[in-house]
């Protein structure tokens, strides 16, 4: 059975593709020569993401995502515990047992591996024409994807053609020179009001994949930050963590770059928005009292053709966010309340479910954990970035502190499901243990919704996505877009909590 080498963007479908990738050519097999060149290495490897089979896995990922912690107010259940290590093991075995038979038909001079992953069927590899021939002829294998860098959402409009907002060309990510309140964006969406009702991200943790985070700021003082880093960087063998190899866990791991790197400090003022918290009480995350798990996934890159204009800068491979994922789900005995992801780029009219993100995602959600994404930053009517536009997802939309859709906004009727504040967000940056900034940005909005699906997992730990996101839309107003189709959504507001009876203090095992 011949499997095709499936590139996200197919204008057949009404979807665009930018930044040197392409269309898939209608009909047909996908060939070597039709890879994307930023998925090609300098030594004529192509970068790609293999999707194999597992048998059983819809019942092995079942199990696994059965079970969910609540609270630390008492012991966890040490039978559920025990129970949730034995289905994660026979998942995780289950996938490597698949995933070596799939590297044992490949001739060593022509593959390189970059990533195993523990919890999903993938494998990140560099490949040789012989061995991309090979692994579309496997019946082990499901589906092959480019592996491609993306950008963080900060560069403006794109000179694209595509339809956008009036003034959506002109400067309007610029700081604002007067720092806000600490009840400005905080009491707009009702976290204060949650916080009033005892729900403040106490005992859990928002996981904040992104550029890194600078642990030692002020803003984070007292809490548990847990750090990890998947940076694969610009060349097979150039790992860029602090270790300098793809891959480390522990503190320091997920340490930002130097400021020469256009949005070095960007994980830092994301991270502060959901979970900052000033030790004078002065200024507040949405989650205040939560702590981070932050996952450095981007590498540095120096040169103009992969940064525009900003070079050098920072991009992240969908590799590196793979594995990321992964390991959170590998964490979620610790309560995380949301993963946020403020990164992306391209421009996509429909959902963008050929990604290889969509499984994780998806599998992220059936264990509750759901992932915020921004909708990005191009001004565009009726386009959203990727990943942001896979249907699992949770894409968000950036509004200003009047309820008016912000002029860079990417907007979709469909794609996107709602708007947080995001101009003139003040937050933490890395200058400095005490420096502070505003910005503005969808990626400024994601973290809010992070920070409130945290503050609801606290109030219902076994209630899914499909709830918290009820819930935090409900109460909000419709905010209607500048674009000239038309249509509104809704912006964030969490104060909705039916009933403060909700016990959360023990492990859980939702298996029947």
């Amino acid at each position: 059975m011949n499997r095709s080498f499936l590139l996200p963007l197919l204008l057949a479908v009404g979807v665009v593709f930018f930044a040197g990738q392409v269309a898939a050519q209608s009909g047909g097999l996908m060939q070597f020569s039709d890879i994307p060149d930023k998925a090609m290495t300098g030594d004529g490897f192509a970068k790609i993401i293999v999707e194999f089979h597992v048998p059983n896995i819809e019942e092995l990922f079942r199990k696994s995502a059965s079970f969910v912690p609540l609270g630390q107010d008492e012991p966890a259940d040490e039978t559920a515990r025990a129970a949730m290590a034995s289905a994660d093991a026979a998942l995780s075995m289950a996938i490597q047992s698949e995933a070596s038979k799939v590297l044992d038909r490949l001739p060593g001079q022509s593959h390189r591996i970059n990533r195993r992953y523990t919890y999903f069927p993938f494998l990140a590899l560099d490949v040789k024409p012989d061995v991309f021939i090979m692994l579309q002829a496997d019946s082990r294998v499901k589906t092959i994807y480019p592996d491609i860098p993306t950008p963080l959402p900060i560069h403006g409009p794109a000179e694209d053609g595509l339809p956008k907002k009036p003034h959506a060309d002109k400067d309007s990510l610029q700081s604002d020179p007067a720092p806000p309140s600490m009840s400005d964006t905080i009491g707009m969406i009702g976290a204060d009001k949650a916080w009033a009702r005892g729900f403040t991200g106490s005992g859990w943790y928002v996981a904040i994949l992104d550029t890194g985070i600078r642990r030692t700021h002020e803003f984070f003082q007292g809490k548990d930050i847990v750090e990890a880093c998947f940076a694969s960087g610009e060349e097979y063998g150039s790992g860029d963590c602090p270790n300098g190899q793809t891959t480390m866990y522990g503190i320091g791991a997920a340490a930002h770059y130097s400021s020469a790197y256009d949005g070095y400090d960007h994980g830092t003022h994301v991270a502060g928005t959901a979970a900052g918290k000033r030790p004078n009480n002065t200024l507040f995350g949405v989650a205040r009292d939560a702590n981070i798990i932050a996952v450095n996934v981007f590498s540095r890159f120096s040169s103009e053709e992969d940064c525009g204009a900003r070079h050098p800068c920072v991009l992240t491979w969908s590799s590196d966010q793979i594995a990321g994922l992964d390991y959170v789900y590998a964490l979620r005995e610790i309560n995380i309340g949301a993963a946020n992801m403020s990164l992306g780029g391209g421009a996509y009219s429909t959902y963008c479910d050929s990604s290889p993100l969509k499984s994780v995602i998806d599998r992220l959600r059936a264990a509750r954990i759901p992932t915020a994404i921004s909708s990005g930053n191009n001004g565009y009517c009726g386009f959203v970035g990727s990943p942001g536009c896979i249907s699992s997802a949770i894409a968000v939309m950036a509004s200003d502190k009047a309820d008016v859709e912000t002029d860079f906004n990417n907007w979709h009727a469909t794609v996107a499901d709602l708007f947080a504040p995001g101009r003139f967000i003040y937050s933490s940056t890395g200058g400095s243990n005490t420096s502070y900034q505003s910005w503005s940005g969808t990626s400024m909005a994601a973290p809010h919704v992070a920070g409130a699906l945290t503050l609801m997992r606290q109030y219902d730990p076994t209630a899914a996505v499909e709830t918290h996101l009820g819930r935090i839309t409900e109460l909000g107003p419709a905010i209607p877009t500048r674009c000239p189709s038309g249509g509104s959504k809704p912006r964030l507001y969490v104060d909705n909590f039916p009933s403060t009876a909700l016990p959360g203090v023990m492990m859980l095992l939702l298996d029947e």
